[in-house]
């Protein structure tokens, strides 16, 4: 079985729903531009960055996103649901 690092979307994996209502296209219309993202980031790795400053990095450009987007609103929610999800998988394993 492929490690769950090695898959993009592991915490999507599971779910056939749209991103956000049935009006929503599917977390898998978005997979090629996040993979040129996570790509980029893979560069960091490439190069020794410790891996919290990568994703600390990471985190930061997400939130600068949703504030660019004014829907920053939405983060404590969907953050909550993330990280119930991961805390679930590792009481699982």
């Amino acid at each position: 079985m492929t490690d769950r690092k090695d898959r993009l979307f592991w915490f999507l994996d599971d779910s056939s729903e749209p991103l956000i209502d049935q009006e929503s296209p599917h977390f898998r219309e978005f997979q090629a531009v996040s993979e040129d993202f996570l790509r980029g980031y893979r560069r960091f790795v490439d190069l020794g960055f410790p891996p919290e400053a990568i994703g600390l990095a990471m985190l930061g450009a997400t939130i600068n996103m949703y504030s660019i987007l004014e829907i920053q609103k939405d983060l404590p929610d969907l953050f909550r649901k993330l990280a119930d999800k991961i805390e679930i998988e590792a009481k699982l394993q």
